[in-house]
């Protein structure tokens, strides 16, 4: 993050121990501070992502689980990048599966990244801990941005076409 707030992130998984583990493997994180939004399931995450939205308040990324009852990670991720307003919503999927055709159905499906869950808590902390260096402070976040912050960064940044 450019502005030194805490990073938000929206974490989705079906399973309660889950939402616990990855939180608490976020709060082991030196250097950062977070906001975390929880979500059961990709229909709960969707309508939390949409008041969001509405409220200026998105979240910075999301990690969600892949399978899930109501709506999967995949189709929730599709419905963030059919979405004007959620577009921008980094989605990395953190599962346990790494079927080959789980990880291309989410890259289809519009997900920015696919990691595997690891089975230790400290590989998840260092996982979390590589994510969160990349993506809350490498990775400029669309929702951060104005029209006119965006349009002046864009003019001689991008290679012609």
């Amino acid at each position: 993050m450019t502005t030194g707030a805490p990073a938000t992130i929206m974490i989705v998984d079906d399973s309660y121990d889950a939402l616990e583990l990855v939180s608490a493997a976020l709060q082991r994180i030196p250097g950062f501070q977070f906001n975390v939004q929880t979500a059961g399931d990709g229909v709960r995450a969707l309508e939390r992502l949409k008041s969001a939205a509405a409220d200026d308040t998105m979240p910075d990324l999301a990690l969600v689980d892949l399978k899930m009852p109501r709506m999967d990670g995949r189709t929730f991720a599709e419905h963030v990048k059919a979405t004007p307003e959620l577009v921008g919503v980094p989605v990395l999927i953190l599962s346990t599966s790494s079927r080959a055709e789980d990880v291309r159905s989410c890259y289809e499906a519009g997900c920015n990244a696919y990691y595997q869950k690891p089975l230790e808590f400290h590989e998840l902390v260092s996982l979390l801990e590589a994510i969160v260096a990349h993506w809350c402070s490498q990775v400029l976040l669309l929702h951060t941005y104005d029209d006119a912050t965006i349009s002046h960064r864009s003019g001689s940044h991008l290679p012609p076409m």
